[in-house]
């Protein structure tokens, strides 16, 4: 039986159309078509568009008019599907954003935007919702930011002419079949070389730890000690001195300069506190944070030659707002303890206190610096203590043999053995935070018989096993080109299926072209670089120096 096409819109006929042509594709990019027509027409601004033949026909409403001309004694229209409406509306918010913002699955961000675009009936039932990516958005086009996702995630968002869409895995779904009407297609079966496994591997492992400070000052070398080993240390002891330092007398040099010893003791004594102690941590010297090591066996601390846990890299973490714990939102590091909070009736505060003083870190030194001094009254005996302090900040652990810290590592096999090794697949944004929860006297609370410190080690592996996954199916080579059918067809846009054209001039056949992804993965293979280059942007940021080693010998985190 032979095909007799049509095309229908607001003010087309048939007696007035000249030739269609149409392309549809995934993504956020509106649909078009174009009518050539008798200049006698006169077409609606918005409408259903219907094209078919007597076995087929395929309908796309809210279609819009977006561009017309003459030309000679033709007219020409072009219409977009509903996507033209997607180019308006603005999305907001920081979401998994390491300093702060709100904490919300790739499926919640998704229907965020969904609701933005003001569309209904989007079928995720093959999207993975267990990630969550890094988000920031200052007005950004809704569309945009949700096909931004979903590609890097490894999925497409597919439409279909009626107007309702889904969400496909790249590299899924059926290649359209008609027999009978495809012509000779144009298909290629691509040979892509392999690895024996892919490992995805996480940016840096972050353990939260609370150390205790102790009091110390800059010598008349420059050298940083305790207080009490300081060679201007008075006869009669700290304790009796107050903050005017009034019985502090000489000098000192250094530079070619002379300078007194009670301007140095004002500038550092019950201002300067540095990183002491442990009270939670385990190990040879006491230094392994709470958690460590989850991923490697025990391991002695630096001065043994074990892991290296380094001052220079100490990034604060806390808890989010409301109390609700939220693995890798940071804020300033934070101190507490017994300190002097009446100045006027030296009154010291309660065990745990924080401190509301400002202060400074210099992580070269593990060093706290205050504003002011801060101290603690002993009434009985009429002394000036050190103010027993403590500092919550969070830390990386290096390995010695390459300097890099230690990440979470999932390794998938391809179940090939060519004699690779596997294919590194960087994944810096994803970070397993430990953070337990913390006592006044710097201990944490020990978890129950059986478990771990809280941290987010499962969702983060998760995440892990989902990408070296994605990953493998970039090396499934499946067939890809382009499939001519003869008449108007209506295939099913997925994760193969990319995009569908038609084109119909009167007198002539009509005829359906379907575009087939040569790639499983098509954003996995492009984006390889950048995700070293992400990784070694996130390492550098927070890199040690060449003298580590030297700067982290002798007395624990002191020079």
């Amino acid at each position: 039986m032979s095909l007799e096409p049509y095309v229908i819109y607001p003010g087309v006929t048939g007696a007035n159309l000249v030739g269609f042509t149409g392309s549809v594709g995934d993504g956020a990019t509106p649909g078009r078509f174009s009518l050539t027509l008798h200049r006698s027409a006169e077409l609606a601004a918005t409408g259903t568009l219907v094209f078919g033949d007597n076995e087929r026909e395929c309908v796309v409403p809210n279609c819009r008019v977006v561009d017309a001309r003459v030309a000679g004694p033709l007219f020409e229209v072009v219409l977009e599907d509903r996507r033209w409406r997607w180019q308006f509306g603005g999305a907001y918010g920081r979401y998994n954003v390491p300093d702060g913002g709100v904490r919300k699955s790739a499926q919640e961000l998704v229907d965020l935007l969904w609701l933005e675009l003001r569309e209904t009936g989007l079928d995720t039932s093959l999207f993975v919702r267990n990630n969550f990516p890094e988000v920031e958005w200052d007005g950004e086009n809704p569309a945009e930011a949700l096909v931004a996702i979903l590609d890097e995630l490894g999925y497409t968002l597919a439409p279909s002419l009626s107007g309702s869409w889904k969400v496909w895995p790249q590299g899924t779904g059926d290649i359209y079949t008609a027999a009978g009407y495809d012509i000779a297609p144009s298909l290629t079966q691509p040979i892509i070389a392999a690895p024996d496994a892919i490992r995805a591997f996480s940016g840096p492992i972050q353990y939260e730890a609370v150390f205790a400070l102790e009091a110390v000052g800059e010598d008349t070398s420059g050298v940083i000690r305790p207080i009490d080993d300081l060679s201007y240390t008075p006869a009669w002891g700290w304790a009796k001195e107050g903050d005017d330092m009034a019985g502090i007398e000489g000098t000192y040099t250094r530079g070619g300069q002379t300078l007194n010893l009670r301007d140095l003791a004002r500038s550092c004594v019950r201002r300067w506190y540095q990183v002491a102690s442990m009270p939670s941590g385990t190990g040879a010297e006491s230094f392994n944070p709470p958690g460590y090591p989850p991923t490697a066996p025990p391991v002695e601390f630096w001065n043994a030659g074990g892991y290296i846990i380094s001052s220079a890299r100490l990034l604060p973490v806390c808890n989010s707002p409301g109390g609700n714990k939220s693995y890798g939102y940071r804020a300033d590091a934070e101190v507490w303890g017994v300190y002097e909070q009446d100045e006027l009736t030296g009154a010291n505060t309660r065990p745990g206190t924080r401190v509301k003083e400002s202060f400074s870190f210099d992580a070269d030194k593990a060093i706290v610096r205050f504003g002011k001094p801060m101290r603690q009254n002993n009434d009985d005996l009429d002394e000036i203590l050190p103010a027993e302090l403590y500092i919550r900040c969070a830390m990386e652990i290096d390995t010695p043999e390459t300097g890099y810290p230690l990440s979470y590592q999932v390794t998938v096999p391809t179940g090939l053995n060519n004699g690779t090794g596997p294919e590194p697949l960087a994944k810096p944004k994803l970070q397993i935070r430990y953070q337990p929860v913390w006592n006044s006297d710097g201990t944490a609370n020990a978890p129950a018989a059986g478990q771990d410190y809280p941290s987010d080690t499962q969702d983060i592996a998760q995440q892990l096993q989902t990408a070296a996954m994605e990953r493998l199916q970039a090396y499934q080579a499946q067939t890809g080109g382009t499939q001519t059918f003869v008449g108007f067809h209506d295939p099913q846009i997925n994760g193969r299926v990319t995009n569908v054209s038609w084109s119909y001039n009167v007198g002539s056949a009509a005829m359906t072209t379907i575009g087939v992804g040569t790639s499983a993965s098509k954003f996995i293979r492009p984006n390889r670089r950048k995700e070293r280059y992400e990784y070694r942007g996130a390492r550098s940021a927070f890199s040690l120096k060449q003298d580590r080693q030297s700067r982290l010998a002798a007395r624990g985190l002191r020079t």
